[in-house]
């Protein structure tokens, strides 16, 4: 993957994280883990806290627009 280029600095590599989830669903995107975050990162071990943090913020993201998609349709089916 594209991401073994990246410069070794570790804020630009978490700036990357987002491009694990071009082209994924939701579905597909809740799947990532955090293993496969730090592995496509090159993670030392020292920072493998950083991948679990990644992975926690997605699937709250991904959560809140869940739960706002909801919101949205239900407000149109109310119309």
């Amino acid at each position: 993957m594209f991401l073994n280029k990246i410069p070794k600095c570790l804020s630009t590599k978490a700036n990357s994280v987002p491009c694990l989830f071009y082209h994924k669903n939701v579905d597909e995107a809740l799947s990532l883990k955090n293993t496969v975050i730090a592995k496509e990162l090159s993670l030392p071990p020292v920072k493998l806290h950083c991948s679990m943090l990644a992975e926690d913020a997605i699937k709250a993201a991904l959560s809140d627009y869940r739960i706002k998609q909801q919101e949205k349709k239900k407000s149109e089916d109310q119309e």
